[in-house]
């Protein structure tokens, strides 16, 4: 009887280590995701981009340009996903962020930078693929990128 017990142990301990060998693996640990990530959508003449040479594990300036004859609204808000295993997950955040409710007009045929750091919301963000969203005109679009290291 305590030989099947021993045998036990060490299965779950092994299984245990192989799970977490996993997490580490993919760059992800269980707890860093809060669920399958909402979808995004595009605007046909508005584009999202990462400022060359900004991208960090804890920062970057986003741009959005506006290359329409419209106007659009977004705010300050953002939040981030992860690519885990070909799906898309948002990440979970180390608090409840509040955000201020600012409307941020991009003009027609112009450009809006926003200095972004998100170390204190969802700390250095570990090896692998992302995505930064923002709303605009009730529209989620979003920029893709990886943090290598």
């Amino acid at each position: 009887m305590k030989k099947r017990i021993w045998v036990l142990g060490i299965v779950l301990v092994l299984l245990a280590i192989y799970i977490l060998y996993l997490c580490i693996e993919n760059g992800t640990f269980i707890a860093s995701v809060d669920g399958k990530a909402k979808s995004v959508s595009t605007i046909d003449g508005v584009s999202i981009s990462i400022k060359d040479d900004t991208l960090t594990a804890t920062t970057a300036v986003i741009i959005i340009k506006n290359d329409t004859d419209l106007e659009y609204t977004t705010g300050e808000a953002f939040y981030i996903d992860k690519k885990v295993n070909g799906k898309w997950m948002k990440l979970k955040t180390n608090y409840d962020a509040f955000w201020t409710l600012v409307g941020i007009i991009i003009p027609s045929n112009s450009y809006h930078e926003f200095e972004y750091n998100w170390e204190d919301l969802y700390g250095k963000l570990k090896k692998g693929t992302y995505r930064l969203v923002k709303e605009i005109n009730s529209k989620r679009i979003a920029v893709e990128f990886k943090v290598k290291d």
